[in-house]
């Protein structure tokens, strides 16, 4: 993180624009590593927030920052941590 706390993780392998393929932040691409892709991805959504998917992965990083430990091997909607409240 920078002195603003602006999160500086990026892969540019797995990137692509901010405004997802539809130009208005929602995308449709499987992209990322199994491990850090938000079930959104996994359960192959037809079409998905890029940015909302962007702070899941993050999630996922400081989890493995903090602990050394991954939370999960992949996400599941079937996971009690998944369902909206």
């Amino acid at each position: 993180m920078d002195q603003d706390f602006n999160v500086k993780i990026i892969d540019f392998g797995l990137s692509c624009s901010i405004f997802g393929s539809t130009g208005k932040g929602y995308d449709t691409t499987k992209t990322g590593t199994q491990g850090f892709q938000a079930p959104e991805i996994l359960h192959q959504f037809p079409v998905y927030n890029s940015q909302v998917i962007d702070v899941f992965a993050l999630g996922v990083v400081l989890v493995l920052l903090a602990t050394g430990i991954p939370p999960f091997n992949h996400a599941n909607l079937k996971d009690h941590r998944f369902v909206k409240l």
